[in-house]
């Protein structure tokens, strides 16, 4: 839904205060790529969900590693050394694929790093196909029907 709105919101605007916009064809498939990227997030909440049974504290939990990977990003982004292990946060993936995706559409295949295109959307399966099978886990071993039959 926000996902959604952040679209439909931000082609509006651009038309109001912008006026003709080129490249307006791609507004679904930086809708798709939005959601993809947030799939990180919603992933990483179910598991906390599924993990801690409360959904307060999930939802804490889920912001407190998203905070604090933008965190972690912000410094190690100054360290050359660690330009690697930037790509590998969560949130290193989840920003840049919608990014990375709208480059390639609106200026085409030679100008964009095509590796670092595939590599963000590899992470982003990675880390929800973790979360969602730990949650799944959780969920099948810790069954309420398992317990109260």
């Amino acid at each position: 839904m926000v996902e959604a709105l952040t679209t439909v919101v931000g082609v509006i605007l651009s038309l109001l205060l912008f006026g003709a916009q080129n490249g307006l064809e791609f507004a679904p498939l930086m809708f798709l790529a939005i959601l993809y990227s947030s799939i990180v997030f919603f992933s990483l909440s179910f598991m906390c969900s599924e993990v801690f049974r409360g959904s307060t504290l999930a939802m804490l939990i889920a912001f407190g590693v998203f905070i604090a990977s933008i965190v972690i990003n912000g410094i190690l982004i100054y360290l050359p050394s660690m330009s690697d292990v930037i790509k590998v946060i969560p949130t290193w993936a989840a920003t840049n694929f919608p990014t990375l995706v709208m480059s390639k559409l609106v200026t085409g295949f030679g100008t964009v790093d095509t590796n670092a295109l595939v590599q963000a959307s590899i992470i982003i399966a990675v880390y929800a196909i973790i979360f969602i099978l730990i949650a799944a886990y959780r969920l099948v071993n810790s069954d309420v029907s398992k317990k109260t039959g």
